[in-house]
């Protein structure tokens, strides 16, 4: 493992601040200007130079920002016909209108479009020269940065540099920040709205900062707060709303050299079955405000230097290994959420469609022993989700006409089976799915990875909890093979010949 003081060299996010001198868009615009300015050792960043469309999609999911709640894809803020921007929530299931193969992870509305117009020319890869573009991942504190240089037709040259966080200290925000520089005198506007992406999700009301989406099939809401600001080192500039007070718009003149630095802090909060959605999302949102950007990110860039000096595994002499290490822990710290018991890691996290969200046994068989051996609480969490969808196993059993629990081969919220039944293949031929139906080695993965964490980590509540429970897989098998199971007294469950 690494030690706490060789992580995150270079960068410093945890301990960086604001000057307590000058105005408070000087302050900010300092402040930004610094953490895009810092640099890292190659290990601990990974780099996309220029831009492809044909490997775009591709770039997004490899480059997402995540926090086991939100998951961020890395798109461009001015979107090409090649992007697919997503804001996910996890756990945030529906069935969708195109199509009948059950639940699919619907995302939230995309919040970090940033429409930028300098003299009446809107700023886009395809208008004009690209000069540089580049995207930054850096690892160690999980915030990508983009630096852009556009020229214009017009011949005036812009450039753009932002940043992204979900939040790692708190799940539920997520912050945005942008330095905008143009080289000619000019006059520019900046709008940022909350769009949807999806068909599958409906704007419904809004209440000051507040907005309420739902889910276009059965109503399942999602709270949306949002808080932004521009500032240049001089002032803060006031915005004006469109959009049913979705959008905010900002215009100003800019001189060469100097700097405007755009601010936003975003608070999802999902509906669960339980609990008040407005209650539960104003006390998330707690009021903080888009010039909260940089305390929100120290304090996620501390609470990831707290999981890196637990999970790190330094490789010597060999950077390229060093780094390819480095993002596959990376993206299994940022897939994690040990505050939610009821929701699972999907096989393409919350980086992508694929898959639909759905989660497979290789959470429990290739990521658990990770989060088992270096975040406990994470893996506890995870085989929660199984306990409180056991239900669900149990009664598929039962449709087979077994005894026990039989896990679903594919699972979203509420554990019962949702793997597709058919396919369209390329040549346009269906193409049954028999894997809900005929793969049932999940039911003996869940009960090793249980049997494994205890081993570890000797967890008496976790342990009592399912040996109330585990005779479920077990008894599947006993059904199905003619196996029996022993050691039921030391809550161990074995599977062997009859």
């Amino acid at each position: 493992m690494g030690s706490p003081e060789r992580l995150c060299p270079g960068h410093g996010l945890a301990t960086s601040a604001p000057s307590t001198r000058g105005t408070r868009g000087e302050l900010l615009v300092e402040w930004a200007a610094k953490v895009l300015a810092a640099h890292e050792d190659s290990t601990w960043v990974l780099r996309e130079e220029g831009y492809e469309s044909v490997r775009e999609r591709s770039v997004e999911s490899r480059l997402a920002v995540s926090n086991g709640f939100l998951g961020l894809r890395a798109s461009i803020e001015q979107p090409t016909d090649a992007s697919a921007p997503r804001t996910y929530v996890a756990g945030f299931f529906d069935t969708t209108a195109k199509d009948q193969v059950g639940p699919r992870l619907i995302s939230g509305p995309d919040w970090l479009r940033l429409h930028v117009v300098v003299d009446g020319e809107k700023a886009a890869l395809d208008a004009g020269e690209t000069l540089s573009h580049c995207r930054a991942l850096h690892l160690c504190c999980g915030l990508l940065e983009r630096d852009w240089r556009q020229r214009l037709p017009s011949g005036k040259v812009l450039r753009l540099r932002t940043a992204r966080f979900a939040s790692l200290a708190n799940r539920s925000l997520a912050g945005h920040f942008a330095l905008i520089e143009v080289d000619q005198p000019a006059q520019l506007t900046l709008e940022c709205q909350l769009t949807s992406t999806t068909e599958d999700l409906v704007f419904v009301e809004r209440d000051g900062e507040l907005a309420l989406w739902q889910t276009a099939a059965s109503g399942r809401r999602l709270a949306v707060a949002t808080s932004c600001s521009l500032h240049d080192a001089g002032r803060s500039w006031p915005d004006r709303s469109f959009g049913d007070g979705m959008g905010r718009r900002w215009e100003w003149q800019m001189r060469p050299r100097q700097q405007a630095l755009h601010c936003q802090v975003i608070a999802v909060v999902r509906e669960d079955r339980n609990g008040n959605l407005e209650r539960e999302a104003r006390a998330a949102w707690g009021r903080p405000r888009a010039t909260d950007v940089p305390a929100l990110l120290g304090r996620h860039a501390r609470a990831w230097e707290r999981r890196w000096a637990a999970s790190d595994v330094v490789i010597e002499g060999d950077p390229a290994a060093q780094q390819a290490m480095r993002f596959a822990l990376y993206h299994l710290i940022a897939a994690a959420n040990p505050q939610d018991e009821r929701v699972s890691i999907p096989a393409r996290a919350l980086t992508g469609d694929a898959y639909m969200g759905h989660v497979f046994w290789d959470t429990e068989i290739y990521l658990l022993p990770f989060y088992t051996f270096t975040w406990p609480e994470a893996a506890r969490a995870l085989l929660m989700y199984r306990y409180h969808t056991l239900p669900a196993a149990r009664e598929k059993a039962v449709q087979f006409g077994c005894q026990g629990a039989l896990y679903a081969w594919q699972s979203a919220e509420t554990g019962e089976e949702v793997t597709p039944t058919f396919d369209i293949s390329g040549a346009g031929h269906v193409v049954p799915i028999r894997t809900g139906m005929e793969e049932h080695h999940v039911s003996a993965d869940i009960a090793y990875a249980v049997w494994q964490y205890w081993q570890a980590t000797r967890d008496a509540g976790l342990r009592s909890s399912w040996r109330r429970r585990a005779s479920g897989p077990a008894g599947r098998y006993q059904k199905r093979t003619g196996a029996t199971t022993s050691g039921a007294s030391s809550g161990r469950m074995s599977i062997t010949k009859a």
